[in-house]
């Protein structure tokens, strides 16, 4: 017997979106429980103040979700990778990236149309690879580029702007 959904359709829209991210947010997955989910998203999170802010310049992070049906197994999951660019290496950098590496985390991405998403709702986010460059020209990259991955259940969860209030500690 099949599994019947109720579907509600999708309305084309203005297509003023645009890709990239512009910041994101991370903690240890340990310090943070399952956040709340209220209409389908976010809408509060524990321990907001120990959610780290992590900057990088425009048009340099992305994030890809992956959706994985395996219709021989029954099994259906969403991957996501989430790559984040630093620029200039220096230690500060060095040493939080090989935290980050050694950690099991929880991230929030604000992309560029102001909507955030959160990742590590089902599972850890666990970084999976990266660089360190010197580059080669004066125009190259010298930094770090990281690229973290979220296994889940479902696609990421929108947070609502109450929960993200609590986290950056202003309207966004």
């Amino acid at each position: 017997m099949g599994c019947c959904v109720s579907l509600q359709g999708i309305i084309r829209d203005c297509e003023n979106g645009i890709g990239g991210i512009r910041r994101a947010w991370g903690v240890c997955f340990d310090k943070v429980g399952k956040p709340t989910v209220t209409n389908n998203k976010i809408s509060a999170i524990s321990n907001p103040s120990e959610w780290e802010e992590f900057e990088f310049r425009k048009q340099t992070g992305s994030v890809t979700t992956t959706i994985t049906r395996e219709d021989a197994n029954g099994s259906l999951y969403f991957e996501s990778a989430i790559v984040l660019q630093f620029s200039k290496q220096e230690t500060v950098k060095r040493i939080e990236i090989n935290a980050i590496a050694a950690g099991d985390t929880a991230w929030i991405i604000q992309d560029n149309n102001d909507v955030y998403w959160y990742f590590g709702f089902d599972y850890a986010v666990t970084l999976s690879d990266g660089t360190a460059e010197t580059g080669t020209s004066f125009g190259d990259l010298n930094g770090y580029s990281i690229t973290l991955n979220d296994l889940a259940k479902q696609m990421p969860y929108e947070v609502d702007e109450t929960a993200m209030k609590a986290i950056s500690g202003s309207d966004n």
